[in-house]
């Protein structure tokens, strides 16, 4: 069930980011295995960026990536099966 709304106060930015810091922490390290390797997908954004840098120092094992990039110049693909 979705968690209800609240309003955050904080002294200063340096609190703010450091709550930020916490819950993220939080975040990734329930979802980290115990052992072994983890493939991160990297998009280009911040979000799998801050993901995969949490991931990176919270984990003990090797941490590999890999980033899809997509030429803008290629033609796109035919979607509807139609050639």
């Amino acid at each position: 069930s979705p968690v209800p709304a609240r309003t955050l106060k904080f002294r200063d930015d340096r609190e703010a980011v450091e709550a930020g810091r916490e819950v993220l922490d939080r975040a990734v390290a329930r979802r980290l295995p115990q052992d072994g390797c983890i493939l991160s997908t990297l998009s280009g954004g911040l979000d799998s960026s801050a993901v995969t840098a949490t991931a990176a120092r919270l984990h003990q094992g090797p941490i590999h990536t890999i980033t899809v990039r997509h030429d803008p110049t290629a033609p796109l693909p035919d979607l509807n099966g139609k050639g």
